[in-house]
């Protein structure tokens, strides 16, 4: 049995948000502080940098489930996650805040999100007592699809 889904956000809507946080500073920077144009050239310039390092990157994730691990991976397959399934105790669905961002974070509680931008998650709990939750837009099948890969083992 083996299960493959990819999640993709919107990357026209990434890249404004990402021109909203970098150019907003220069509208009050150039009206009262008058920022020189050298400044105002070299964000501009920086944002698409600043884009396809740091955000595009994390706008895609796959996760792949077979008979032997589990895997979670963002675009260009790196950075990844591969859990054995040998290694999980339990699997279920959770729904998160949005707040809680994307990409690789921990939360207080000591679990670690690996999402792109949906509410929808698996949270694993593995055999040693780590958390991990997985974001993804088919949580249930997935959790379908482990639950039975699970019983098998």
């Amino acid at each position: 049995m083996n299960y493959e889904h990819t999640q993709k956000v919107s990357v026209v809507k990434d890249f404004l948000l990402v021109s909203l946080f970098v150019l907003w500073p220069l509208i009050p920077g150039c009206i009262w502080w008058g920022y020189p144009l050298f400044v105002v050239l070299l964000q501009v310039l920086l944002l698409p940098l600043i884009f396809f390092l740091f955000v595009f990157p994390i706008s895609q994730s796959t996760i792949s489930l077979t008979s032997d691990y589990l895997e979670f991976r963002f675009r260009y397959k790196w950075p990844k996650l591969v859990i054995d399934l040998s290694d999980i105790h339990s699997a279920e669905t959770k729904e998160v805040s949005l707040w809680r961002g994307w990409g690789i974070n921990t939360d207080v509680k000591g679990r670690k999100f690996w999402r792109v931008r949906e509410r929808q998650c698996i949270e694993i709990l593995k055999k040693d007592g780590k958390r991990f939750l997985l974001g993804t837009n088919d949580a249930e099948t997935l959790t379908m699809f482990l639950s039975g890969a699970l019983e098998k083992k």
